[in-house]
């Protein structure tokens, strides 16, 4: 198992079950499996795309570390000065954000290409939340690209179509 497998799975077997950015993983190795339908062979060794997997990820949890209103997680308290028990890699994901945009581009392309029609199964609170979360993402991330930007604000609001 490579390091970074490692780490994946070190994160989703002892961190605490209640963490947001756990869940944001799980979310992004569920969209890594399905950018590759066709290996099937469940006998096979798979190469896992740890690159595309962060950029998911971060896709993911940034609603939750935008600088200006940030969500916190955990019980907080402050301890000689400092502000504990919220997210200790918040510094490290404020820094991705200040990376070159193509990072925040493929975030903003891959929700524009994820807000299709709603799977039949889905409630009417699933799909106000998905459409949550893509107005969350067009917030945080329309700087990158005024173009994609664009393009994901008139999928937003194609999407209230599904809202009854």
């Amino acid at each position: 198992m490579s390091s970074g497998s490692k780490i994946i799975s070190t994160i989703l077997k002892h961190d605490t079950k209640a963490t947001s950015y756990k869940i944001a993983l799980l979310r992004a190795i569920n969209d890594v499996v399905l950018s590759f339908p066709d290996l099937r062979n469940l006998r096979a060794d798979v190469a896992v795309p740890l690159r595309l997997l962060a950029q998911f990820w971060v896709g993911y949890y940034w609603p939750f570390v935008k600088p200006r209103e940030p969500i916190l997680q955990g019980q907080r308290a402050i301890l000689n000065g400092q502000l504990r028990n919220d997210m200790s890699f918040r510094g490290s994901l404020r820094r991705i954000k200040e990376q070159p945009p193509e990072i925040s581009m493929v975030k903003l392309a891959d929700t524009m290409s994820n807000l299709q029609a709603p799977p039949h199964y889905w409630n009417q609170d699933k799909i106000i939340r998905y459409r949550e979360e893509g107005i969350q993402i067009y917030e945080a991330l329309q700087d990158a690209s005024p173009f994609l930007a664009s393009g994901l604000a008139t999928k937003i609001e194609d999407y209230k179509a599904f809202i009854k």
